[in-house]
């Protein structure tokens, strides 16, 4: 299949003409412009090679579309995000990691939006995935010391590019989720909502023990996990679409028993 043969979603938009740097047809997000009005004469790919990014978009692909849900609540605070790109539309960010539940962790789950999105606003939301070819800057840490007879004096940190083993600048791929305003008096046909199960084992079974169990079968969901190298105590946090036929479960037995269902 063709790009120009594809089933657009999300408010992309196909160029009427080729990219003026490579020649070829691409796809792009009127929402995401300074002026929606203007289409861009370049891909994202040579627009980031002209304007010499960090990071160059190689290919970027929308895996799912899901809305339009209404927003009931998120896993943090926006932030307000720029590219370090003069001339650069800022957005907003919320950027959540396992990490935030202990050292133990895994999963990140980051949402992009035009401007900071409240509980209540019905959004349709776009799930993105990105490769970018980058140069990484790594840190060097070299013990300095005057002679041999010296103490310990300082530590010098040296910043160089890490490249992969032919030379060339590496590859990453990274997902994200893009939430992006309904039409006023869109209805819903979902929600959008941020759960927690908490799970704690105390020392030799003294105390208040219990463990939580994330189920039932919303639309789609993403998680991250965090918690104690011990194993003691773990959290996971869950962003799921869910509606009445399909929701989801937070179940926590032990010392504490309760039953959650986001619907």
């Amino acid at each position: 299949m063709t790009i120009e043969n594809m089933e657009l979603s999300g408010g992309a938009r196909l160029a009427k003409e080729p990219c003026e740097e490579c020649g070829k047809m691409f796809i792009f997000y009127p929402a995401h412009l300074p002026d929606p009005e203007t289409p861009p004469r370049r891909c994202p790919r040579c627009q980031d090679i002209r304007q010499a990014r960090p990071s160059v978009v190689e290919e970027r692909r929308e895996l799912a579309t899901f809305g339009p849900v209404e927003v009931v609540n998120l896993p943090g605070e926006w932030g307000e995000y720029h590219t370090g790109v003069e001339g650069d539309y800022p957005r907003y960010r919320i950027d959540i990691k396992g990490q935030a539940y202990g050292a133990s962790w895994n999963g990140r789950i980051v949402i992009y939006a035009p401007h900071p999105v409240a509980p209540g606003e019905v959004v349709t939301i776009r799930e993105m995935e990105a490769t970018h070819r980058f140069r990484e800057e790594a840190v060097e840490v070299v013990h300095v010391q005057k002679t041999v007879d010296d103490p310990p004096t300082h530590w010098e940190v040296h910043p160089h590019s890490v490249t992969s083993a032919e030379g060339e600048e590496a590859l990453r791929t990274r997902r994200y989720l893009v939430l992006e305003p309904a039409p006023a008096g869109t209805e819903p046909k979902g929600k959008l909502v941020w759960a927690t199960a908490y799970t704690k084992t105390t020392l030799k079974g003294f105390g208040r023990q219990y463990w939580a169990k994330v189920g039932g079968n919303p639309i789609v969901q993403w998680a991250v996990t965090g918690g104690y190298r011990s194993g003691r105590a773990s959290t996971t946090g869950v962003l799921a679409v869910v509606d009445s036929d399909h929701p989801l479960t937070v179940e926590v037995t032990g010392d504490i028993k309760e039953e959650k269902v986001y619907a």
